[in-house]
């Protein structure tokens, strides 16, 4: 199977057509209803092998010519490059978002190509660009990546305005390491698990974007995150049918009265030490009865607006928008 190359695309400022193509996933200023928050894929990170010796062979005879051309493909630097021979970076015309395309040889034949990129930043349009680059590369450009590409991690994430990281507890599901970053005795940002695993990042956007002294108007915005490696839902047409991530997260008010029975002075010690250690290190230095009966009485004040099931409901909607998983689209 021959491999098209096709007519390099415009690096050149334009109007981009993403006004008019892209979704904007960010909730609707002001609203604050469950059924609004819309996930989104904040990272997505995919590895191609060939599907057979043919392609392998096409793949490494053609791709070492498409990576001369500058304009659209820019050296990532040495720390992409560790474990492959190249590492480049995609430049697309309708953002500045860019993909990274790491690649791998055994020989003269394509072992593996690694993608990663933020499917919200680009959009749909900038899919279309990205397909138009892949055809120069792999045969049949986006299509062979839904066919033959694999899901090494994905980051799923969504975010609820209004809300400030000391508004509420995070109630881990298991005693996993959990991190938290305070600032002035404020929490700005928690993890729960490690980099290696699945994990959960909640943190203030708000907070994020001023630290890079970048401009933010309006109230607090939190972002809930799962960082999922190797999900059950290898391939990208298996996003449609997904288990929720966010399910068993449990998101309790910031504390609720002691529970029935329970001495007002073992409350008060118990509420200290979840200001000093966070809510998941204060559950574990307890008795296992009085953890049991504490982490039961927490979920029995949840918060109002974190609703996994409504959130997850806009997941088909969001990837409909992006028609990741649509071959037909790049046809």
């Amino acid at each position: 199977m021959a491999i098209k190359i096709p007519k390099k695309p415009s690096n050149k400022p334009k109007t981009h057509p993403e006004n008019a193509l892209q979704v904007d996933l960010s909730p609707a200023k002001g609203h604050s209803s469950v059924g609004e928050y819309i996930p989104f894929i904040d990272k997505l990170s995919l590895i191609i092998k060939p599907e057979n010796e043919e392609h392998a062979h096409q793949i490494h005879s053609n791709i070492w010519k498409q990576f001369a051309d500058k304009d659209v493909f820019q050296f990532a630097g040495a720390d992409a490059s560790k474990g492959y021979q190249s590492a480049q970076l995609i430049a697309l015309a309708s953002t500045h978002h860019r993909p990274l395309l790491q690649y791998r040889s055994d020989g003269k034949l394509a072992h593996k190509l690694r993608l990663e990129l933020n499917p919200r930043k680009i959009g749909f349009q900038g899919l279309v660009e990205l397909h138009s680059v892949l055809t120069s590369v792999i045969p049949d450009g986006w299509p062979y990546v839904i066919e033959h590409g694999r899901i090494s991690r994905i980051d799923v994430a969504v975010d609820i305005p209004d809300v400030r990281m000391d508004e509420f507890l995070f109630l881990p599901e298991h005693p996993t390491k959990v991190m938290r970053w305070l600032v002035n005795g404020h929490l700005e940002s928690l993890t729960h698990g490690v980099k290696k695993a699945n994990q959960t990042l909640i943190y203030s956007i708000k907070k994020k974007r001023l630290a890079k002294a970048q401009p933010w108007a309006g109230k607090s915005v939190i972002r809930v995150e799962r960082r999922l490696r190797k999900p059950k839902e290898a391939k990208l047409a298996e996003l449609a049918t997904m288990q929720n991530p966010f399910a068993s997260l449990v998101m309790t008010e910031n504390i609720p009265g002691p529970p029935a029975g329970e001495k007002d002075w073992q409350w008060s010690m118990f509420q200290d030490s979840v200001n000093v250690r966070g809510l998941a290190c204060a559950l574990a230095l307890l008795p296992s009865d009085r953890r049991t009966k504490y982490r039961q009485h927490l979920k029995k004040h949840q918060q109002p607006w974190w609703h996994p099931k409504a959130i997850w409901d806009n997941w088909p909607g969001m990837l409909e928008s992006l028609k990741l998983d649509d071959p037909k689209a790049f046809k």
